[in-house]
């Protein structure tokens, strides 16, 4: 028979009430809390009927010796006077029991309550919250500018929907924690006022099954994006270590019995150089290439510049939906042929490229062409909006300074020779010209293509070549 049992805590700090009432059906089936942090442990007792009481001591914090401090003995004998034997502590939450059913409280002042509890409160919790609170915006609102910038693209992408998923989940349960705690609080002032206790409450199921989705969310990132997979999980692995290196640190100050300012400023000098250490290295790495993939279907090339620097590239020989060849003649045979793709419940997107290699001179035609397939119909609209206007969202870096298109715009024009619902074709503003660029669309698909390739006036050919190879085919 088990003498030990774990259970994760998805109760919040503030709530005594329901902490205490969850202790006590555990102690009714024979289990004694005995250990407090992110996981409980309990022991194995004889199924017994104990009142359980969570107090908090505002004085203490993560900082502290082990070994208790004077107030917080004098406070634990007041309590043993009382009845009420310790279970359990962790910084200021102090977990007693009491086999009387009928004993006196601990906390006899309603006032007094709510005071110790903010205090307790201030001390780390509320910065913590407020910490991954602004740390889901600045994911939601960096997430945002990809989907600003390509929103079709960003649709199609798992890890992407996830990432931005995850963000507004922890901000959902920063704000729950949060907004549930100061409701309280002005709730429990108001009664306190007049002498009662107002009972505190979380939602440890619904942060039970936040956590669960954030934790798949992660888990679809990770197995999602193949390319950046051993970047997130170095990245994970460092801030894994990191964490467990920090806590053994503070363990071993608090063993030791050194004051818990000294021990507070020695952790927080330990987490700065282990931070940079982990920056500096993870930086390297990248630089060095160490997380780099090769590509599947690619060989790696170099080139060697005038100025004696050597830039390495990769070639692609994927197998494309359209070619240039099926244009355009063309005696450049060195070509990169990259096809990506990617699908998510929403959407789904083949991106083709057939490009010359960098560092060549010749003055080969080439193409791209990204092929979206709106699953969810009412996003149509929106993703057609997003090709639409993909010169005013895209830019390209010159010299450090970020240039939108903003002279290319895409104008509707006939779209029976496509055999197209609709077509649209760049414009330039500033020449009064058509660009070799068209946004198609047939049911709910929308085909981008442009290029070189497609200079001059197309041909019927070369229309129905495109329609049927990427506006009407299956694409895989």
């Amino acid at each position: 028979m088990l003498k030990t049992k774990y259970e994760y805590n998805f109760y919040s700090f503030y709530d005594h009430t329901g902490m205490e009432q969850h202790f006590e059906k555990m102690a009714a089936q024979g289990w004694l809390i005995e250990k407090l942090g992110y996981f409980w442990r309990y022991r194995r007792i004889g199924p017994q009927a104990l009142r359980f009481s969570v107090v908090y001591y505002s004085e203490a914090s993560e900082f502290d010796p082990t070994k208790p401090s004077e107030g917080e003995l004098t406070f634990y004998d007041f309590c043993a006077q009382a009845g009420w034997n310790k279970a359990a502590s962790r910084a200021q939450m102090n977990v007693f029991y009491n086999e009387d059913a009928n004993a006196v409280p601990i906390e006899t002042d309603a006032a007094l309550q709510v005071e110790t509890l903010h205090q307790s409160m201030k001390k780390e919790q509320l910065i913590a919250w407020f910490l991954m609170l602004a740390l889901a915006l600045w994911i939601f609102f960096d997430m945002r500018k990809g989907f600003i910038r390509d929103f079709a693209a960003a649709l199609s992408c798992l890890s992407a929907l996830s990432a931005i998923l995850d963000s507004v989940l922890l901000f959902l349960l920063c704000a729950l924690e949060l907004g549930g705690y100061y409701l309280w609080r002005r709730r429990a002032k108001r009664e306190a006022e007049l002498g009662r206790f107002l009972p505190t409450r979380s939602h440890p199921v619904l942060q039970m099954l936040v956590l669960l989705a954030l934790v798949m969310g992660c888990a679809v990132v990770l197995y999602s994006d193949k390319e950046e997979r051993g970047t997130y999980l170095a990245i994970l692995t460092g801030i894994v270590l990191l964490d467990a290196l920090i806590w053994g640190i503070k363990g071993l100050l608090k063993r030791r019995g050194g004051s818990a300012e000294l021990n507070r400023g020695i952790t927080l000098v330990s987490v700065l150089i282990l931070s940079f250490i982990f920056s500096f290295t993870y930086l390297r790495s990248v630089r060095n290439g160490q997380f780099d993939q090769t590509p599947e279907n690619a060989t790696r090339y170099e080139v060697a510049w005038s100025n004696g620097e050597t830039s390495f590239y990769y070639a692609y020989d994927d197998p494309l939906p359209l070619y240039v060849q099926d244009l355009t003649k063309t005696d450049y045979d060195r070509y990169s042929c990259e096809l990506a793709e990617e699908s998510s419940p929403l959407a789904s997107q083949v991106r083709g490229a057939q490009r010359m290699r960098t560092g060549d001179e010749d003055d080969a035609p080439e193409l791209n062409y990204e092929v979206t397939d709106v699953k969810f119909a009412p996003l149509f609209d929106a993703c057609l909006d997003g090709e639409l206007k993909y010169y005013q969202n895209y830019t390209v870096t010159f010299y450090r300074t970020h240039r939108p298109f903003r002279n290319w715009e895409y104008r509707e024009v006939d779209a029976a020779p496509w055999g197209a619902d609709r077509a649209w074709q760049a414009f330039d503003t500033e020449s009064d010209g058509w660009g070799v660029s068209w946004v198609l669309t047939r049911s709910k698909r929308i085909v981008r293509i442009g290029g070189s390739a497609l200079t001059g006036t197309l041909s019927q050919a070369q229309m129905d070549t495109i329609s049927e190879k990427l506006l009407n085919a299956d694409i895989k």
